[in-house]
């Protein structure tokens, strides 16, 4: 029995001699291969659902188009926040009349994330420019949709006449 337990101790001694002489060698041929992986930056996209436009109504909120803002970037650095805000041109008339663009206020009540997730932090109505909606913590490829409304104060007489004027909305 003794003899059997000095063979196996003598074997395992002789292997575990062997690999520590064999690690320690350099190989004769070795090939190293680069390799890549790529993940695109993405970017922050605002849109609208097309349409003609919209008609506004003295002293009723007229919803806007529908808008979307995509939130596809991927940098190591994100934060994950962005800002949508708006601002409004003053309506002018063929013949030179005029109503001021802080006659308008614009609003986004109801907004949600239809992909990804994140939270929406409301801002307070806008008079002609400003912050109209923002969110925090939103996930990679995050969706978010809303549908901002306009309300023209009432006039008092204006001049007649078809008013033209436009509603920009950046995000950031």
């Amino acid at each position: 029995m003794k003899l059997r337990r000095i063979t196996t101790l003598a074997t395992a001694g002789t292997a575990i001699a062997g690999l520590s002489l064999l690690s320690g060698m350099n190989p004769a041929y070795a090939v190293d291969q680069p390799v890549t992986f790529e993940v695109e930056g993405g970017s922050l996209a605002i849109a609208q659902t097309p349409t003609a436009g919209t008609a506004l109504v003295e002293g009723t909120a007229v919803d806007m188009p529908v808008t979307t803002v995509t939130d596809g970037r991927a940098d190591f650095d994100r934060t994950g926040a962005w800002t949508v805000s708006a601002s409004v041109t003053n309506l002018t008339e063929s013949g030179g009349a005029t109503i001021l663009a802080d006659q308008i206020t614009l609003d986004e009540t109801v907004g949600s994330f239809t992909a990804g997730t994140g939270t929406r932090v409301g801002a307070a109505a806008v008079v002609a420019t400003g912050p109209l909606v923002s969110a925090t913590g939103d996930s990679i490829d995050s969706v978010f949709t809303y549908t901002p409304t306009a309300l023209l104060a009432a006039q008092t007489l204006p001049f007649s006449g078809s008013y033209a004027g436009t509603v920009t909305q950046t995000v950031v």
